[in-house]
């Protein structure tokens, strides 16, 4: 299941026509994009775990092709037009307290308290799970600790 927080960060990105044609390479398709902005907005935000590029080849703005796989927000992070910390959430299920929460609650990665860091790699470690782990995400909260060492 995809983040539907990540819709609004990854549409102001992708309004940047150097970041849209990076990856599409397509003056035809950004001009479609940028003026069926707020209907593709509009869709992605009922369909939030849609790809941007199905979306786009759903809605009839683009031909498919080979970025019809693609996270989008992963493709940001790797090509650096953002930080992880700035588009990714983690979901929360417990409060503090150790309370299982009635809906899971997303928090962007930048957010969260560093005790929480911790203890979401003791429940993996803790699990023998490490490789459940998203690499990235690993790295992040590595970083992330090292910083307040």
């Amino acid at each position: 299941m995809r983040q539907k927080e990540r819709i609004p960060i990854c549409l102001k990105l992708f309004r940047r026509k150097n970041i849209f044609k990076k990856l599409y390479d397509s003056d035809f398709a950004y001009n479609l994009f940028f003026k069926n902005y707020r209907k593709i907005k509009s869709t992605w935000e009922k369909y939030p775990d849609l790809r941007l590029t199905q979306l786009l080849i759903n809605e009839g703005y683009m031909n498919d092709g080979p970025q019809w796989n693609i996270e989008e927000d992963d493709w940001l992070v790797d090509n650096k037009f953002v930080n992880i910390e700035d588009i990714k959430y983690w979901g929360i299920n417990y409060s503090k307290e150790g309370k299982k929460l009635d809906k899971t609650q997303f928090k962007m990665l930048k957010d969260l308290d560093l005790d929480h860091i911790e203890n979401i790699i003791k429940f993996f470690e803790r699990n023998n799970a490490m490789n459940q782990l998203n690499k990235k995400y690993l790295e992040y909260f590595i970083k992330r600790i090292r910083e307040h060492e």
